[in-house]
């Protein structure tokens, strides 16, 4: 993730940069963050707390990359809409989608 983006952003989009992995709490001095996407990049693997703080995201987007699981992203009350199109996912961990009665997959 790049270190000169403004912490005050309410939209990333980080398309088609190879990315394959995201850490722990990867965006989380973002919290004004609305919209986040990391479609067409090569993620595999994302930390379980990648996403922790980002209260206020409505819409993620991680069509066309490399993940076999639904993330772990529970914490997201606010989301609205979440891509996963073009992916090889086999496994949907239970609960993955508790209290997110707001989102749209």
């Amino acid at each position: 993730i790049p270190d000169d983006i403004p912490l005050h952003v309410v939209s990333i989009h980080l398309e088609s940069n190879k990315i394959t992995t995201i850490g722990r709490e990867a965006f989380s001095k973002f919290g004004n963050l609305i919209s986040l996407s990391l479609q067409n990049n090569r993620i595999s693997r994302i930390h379980h707390q990648a996403f922790e703080g980002l209260d206020q995201l409505e819409t993620l987007n991680l069509e066309s990359n490399q993940l076999e699981e639904v993330p772990k992203i529970q914490g997201l009350t606010s989301l609205l809409s979440l891509r996963l199109n073009d992916n090889t996912i086999r496994f949907i961990p239970e609960g993955s989608f508790r209290g997110m009665d707001r989102l749209s997959v």
